[in-house]
């Protein structure tokens, strides 16, 4: 199998969250994205693809894979199979509004199409498979953008016309930065 690594980064970062947030809501928001990242690998597994490395951060996990280049039909379906784990198990949970919910928000957020979620990941697949791989890229790079802009403009309507919190903001500042910093 692979090598699993878990950076010291990860470690400080969940110790802090365990101190700032000691409640069973934390182990809960962990199991959905272990859901999710399960979804990932058991496709990655009946699709035979290898897996190279698994890296745990502070904010999700990242699957190394030994083979870069699958057909584009397997990795559309590789790249939604977490956000289906995610609504599965917020219909199977519903009873359990927090778990539920915690799994729905997840599956959302990872299905918005900017590159490097989930839904960037299968919509820059169906892109190449109808386009040239050239202007597939542009393409989902600017409605990438488009989309982290229109975010961005909601979480700062959220954030100070309604008086609101900064999650959304905070995400779009988040994506914008890690879509544009490579």
């Amino acid at each position: 199998m692979s090598k699993v690594k878990i950076p010291t980064v990860t470690v400080i970062s969940l110790i802090g969250l365990i101190f700032i947030e000691p409640t069973l809501y934390l182990g809960l928001i962990f199991l959905s994205v272990l859901l999710h990242e399960a979804g990932h690998l058991s496709v990655m597994l009946a699709l035979g693809i290898e897996i190279e490395k698994i890296t745990v951060l502070p904010i999700g996990i990242d699957i190394k894979r030994k083979r870069k280049y699958i057909s584009y039909p397997k990795e559309i379906i590789l790249a939604l199979a977490g956000a289906a784990v995610n609504i599965l198990v917020f219909f199977i949970f519903k009873k359990y509004e927090f778990f539920a919910y915690t799994n729905l928000l997840y599956a959302l957020i990872n299905l918005l199409p900017v590159k490097g979620l989930d839904g960037g990941n299968a919509l820059g697949a169906f892109l190449c498979s109808m386009l040239d791989i050239d202007i597939a890229e542009r393409v989902q790079k600017a409605l990438s953008f488009a989309f982290v802009i229109l975010l961005w403009m909601l979480g700062i309507y959220i954030l100070f016309l309604l008086n609101g919190n900064i999650s959304i903001f905070a995400l779009s500042v988040f994506l914008f930065i890690s879509t544009n910093m490579k």
